[in-house]
């Protein structure tokens, strides 16, 4: 099955005025298609990581990591709090696969689960006005 490791499971933002993307590389990180010792059997096939959930009032577009273990989500202006995700990464290999006496074996196309937070910190701002 793939493998990934989350080195910090925690990520922690401040409160954008207005909303704002945030990126962090090697967010999932070794990211690998294969646990098993020979990776060159896993080498062509792609990898998709799928996070849930994702509450709509603090994210403008929920985290996403992409197959390099980026990881990138939007927060919606003026707001913060936490939210906690499970993590896993998928590839596209047959879910089952004949063993040699033709028997179907499970295939395993997807990892362990991970776990992460984002937490979108509180910035207390001065009050504006315009003399107009």
């Amino acid at each position: 099955p793939p493998s990934f490791l989350l080195p910090a499971p925690q990520h922690t933002v401040a409160s954008p005025l207005l909303r704002a993307p945030f990126n962090q590389t090697r967010f999932a990180d070794p990211v690998s298609a294969s646990s098993l010792g020979d990776p060159s059997e896993d080498a062509t096939q792609n990898l998709t990581f799928v996070v849930s959930p994702c509450g709509a009032s603090l994210f403008a577009s929920c985290p996403v990591i992409t197959p390099e273990g980026t990881l990138h989500f939007e927060v919606n202006d003026n707001q913060f709090g936490s939210e906690d995700f499970t993590v896993y990464l998928e590839d596209d290999g047959a879910p089952s696969l004949p063993d040699d006496e033709g028997a179907r074996e499970r295939g395993a196309n997807r990892s362990s689960a991970a776990h992460f937070r984002v937490s979108v910190l509180f910035v207390n701002r001065p009050p504006t006005f315009d003399l107009a």
